[in-house]
Formats: C-alpha cells, sequence, structure tokens
C-alpha cells in the first residue's frame, strides 16, 4: 500500500488534541478517563487479545472500520499505565489518520502486520509518531501538567534550596516521577511532555 502520512509536527497535532479534551473531557481532570471516554463517548469496543505483545509484538490495534480497539490481555490487567497509553495511541490513529483506515484493506492482526510492511518506513515511523505524540497531548494536557510541574518545584525548593543549581534534566526527571502517579502515565511520557512544552523551575 502507497502511503503518504500527512505532515503533522508536534505544534499541528496540539489543536487536535485541544478540540478531543474539550468534546470528551472539558474539565481535564486527571487522570484523563480514556478507557470511559472509548467506549461511552466514541462508543467502540475495547478488545483483550491474549499473547498479542508476545505473539505479534504489538500492544494494540485499531480496526479499520473504527468499532473497535484490541489491545494485549496482559497489558490492560497488569500494566494499568501502558494499557492507557495504548488505548490513547490508536485514538491518535483514529483521529489524525482516518484517511490511512478507509484505505486499508485488514481483519486480523496477521493482516495488520503486513500492511505495516508494505508502508515505507520513515512514512510508517512518521505515522506512529504522530500517534505516540497525540496520546501524550491529550494524557497529559498542558494546564495539568504545568499545575504538576509547579507543585514538584516547590517540594524541591521545600527540600533542598541549592535544587536549581542541578542539571534542568536531572530535575526534569524527579518531576516526571512525581507527575505520572497523577496522570496514570509512565515518566517517560511525562518527561516528553515537560520538554516539549519547555518547563523548567525558572519558568513557574
Amino acid at each position: 500500500m502507497i502511503y503518504k502520512a500527512p505532515f503533522l509536527p508536534y505544534d499541528k497535532i496540539r489543536p487536535y488534541a485541544q478540540l478531543f479534551l474539550e468534546k470528551y473531557h472539558p474539565t481535564k481532570t486527571v487522570p484523563i478517563p480514556i478507557e470511559g471516554i472509548i467506549e461511552f463517548e466514541l462508543k467502540m469496543d475495547i478488545i483483550p487479545m491474549p499473547n498479542l505483545k508476545t505473539e505479534f509484538d504489538v500492544e494494540g490495534w485499531l480496526s479499520n472500520d473504527f468499532s473497535s480497539i484490541y489491545v494485549d490481555e496482559w497489558i490492560q490487567a497488569e500494566r494499568e499505565n501502558r494499557y492507557h497509553f495504548t488505548l490513547a495511541h490508536e485514538v491518535g490513529h483514529l483521529i489524525l489518520h482516518e484517511d490511512f483506515y478507509k484505505q486499508a484493506k485488514f481483519s486480523n492482526v496477521n493482516e495488520w502486520l503486513d500492511l505495516q510492511l508494505s508502508i515505507d518506513s520513515d512514512q510508517y515511523s512518521w505515522f506512529e509518531k504522530q500517534a505516540y505524540d497525540f496520546a501524550g497531548l491529550i494524557l497529559v494536557p498542558p494546564e495539568p501538567l504545568l499545575e504538576q510541574y509547579r507543585k514538584a518545584v516547590q517540594i524541591l525548593e521545600s527540600q533542598s534550596y541549592e535544587f536549581r543549581k542541578a542539571s534542568i534534566d536531572i530535575v526534569n526527571e524527579y518531576i516526571s516521577v512525581f507527575a505520572a502517579k497523577g496522570f496514570k502515565v509512565s515518566d517517560i511520557v511525562v518527561n516528553k511532555r515537560i520538554n516539549y512544552d519547555n518547563l523548567t523551575p525558572n519558568v513557574v
């Protein structure tokens, strides 16, 4: 299949994420109830599949009729953060890549994998990165992230007056761990969001 991913750098994806949250979770209280949004707002089924990750190296995939998101059963049951991100990632494809799924023809995970292999590797990497960025933006929205960042800075200041002398990377790693629990995502996801929003102790 010949497919060219749309040109959507990070700042072009932000409005899509903002509109999604305004429509489906306008309060932006965290953690974002992505599972409920999918099931009750988007009217989609979440279908667990045994051994999806171990046998196919796939954590989740979106049906091309937009009726279902399939997820690895073990991740759903045992890795809540990864489960949330997998769901949000597939919603990213739904929102950003509707034209691709309308062109695509697949009905099971094997056909989905075959389709992936038919796409130029650079295009597929771009396709996946866009969904990753969208997922980060809806699970870690800018306003709650800034609020959590400020709280973490206050804690650091109360613990050590010299923390601002530390490397910004080290400070942001600490803050990412602190904030990740509230968002129910990994600290890696939060750290990427902090970097994309250019947050530092000096700006809060």
